[in-house]
């Protein structure tokens, strides 16, 4: 006899796949930015890929910046070569050097989650095949960071407990800086399903 589905089942189902980013993604979406990321830089795979073709800090900004609400996103670590920043930052800043202004930015070799300029927390190092994942509260100026689908240490989006406070000013874009040659990270801002759970409260992805 074939398996009969109750009304449990479907309301779990969906809620799976809405916490997954639903079952066709975020409508509307965002991307990498073609016209807001530095030389000796390319975009592939639906601008969501970002690789830096040579030595030295490259950067690049996402099409949307964020004033208010709360959103999750993720980002792939395709190859780790030199320094990798990811974080979010204002429109107006570098995109060299990116972790020396206003927003965060999560350091791959030392682990710092760098906030405004100056390392906040030692949030783990990350490299090639990593999965970062990122709740950002932005009309409280909190973020939260994590791995492989674990947050750091007592953080907890969800129950809005364990965030670190970030000083913005207009609107916050996710961004990416590498500086070694052939280093490359892919974002998931919620065009297709994400590889972790979406905390309770959260946009997922961002539009």
């Amino acid at each position: 006899m074939d398996h009969l589905w109750d009304g449990t089942d479907l309301m779990g189902v969906a809620q799976q796949i809405l916490a997954a980013g639903g079952a066709s993604g975020l409508v509307g979406a965002t991307k990498w930015n073609p016209s807001d990321k530095s030389a000796n830089t390319t975009l592939s795979n639906n601008d969501l890929t970002f690789t830096r073709n040579a030595a030295g800090a490259g950067g690049v900004r996402a099409l949307v910046g964020l004033s208010s609400g709360k959103n999750y996103w993720e980002v792939t670590i395709n190859n780790s070569a030199g320094l990798i920043d990811i974080g979010a930052i204002g429109g107006g800043q570098s995109l060299t050097g990116s972790a020396g202004g206003l927003g965060f930015a999560w350091r791959s070799t030392t682990g710092a989650l760098i906030i405004n300029g100056t390392p906040d927390i030692t949030s783990g190092s990350y490299t090639t095949g990593d999965v970062l994942i990122f709740a950002f509260d932005r009309g409280n100026n909190l973020i939260y960071v994590g791995k492989n689908g674990s947050w750091y240490g007592s953080m907890n989006p969800s129950a809005g407990t364990g965030g670190r406070s970030v000083s913005t000013s207009g609107a916050t874009y996710p961004n990416a800086e590498v500086t070694g040659n052939g280093g490359s990270v892919t974002a998931n801002f919620g065009a297709t399903p994400f590889n972790y759970s979406v905390p309770t409260g959260f946009t997922p992805g961002v539009a």
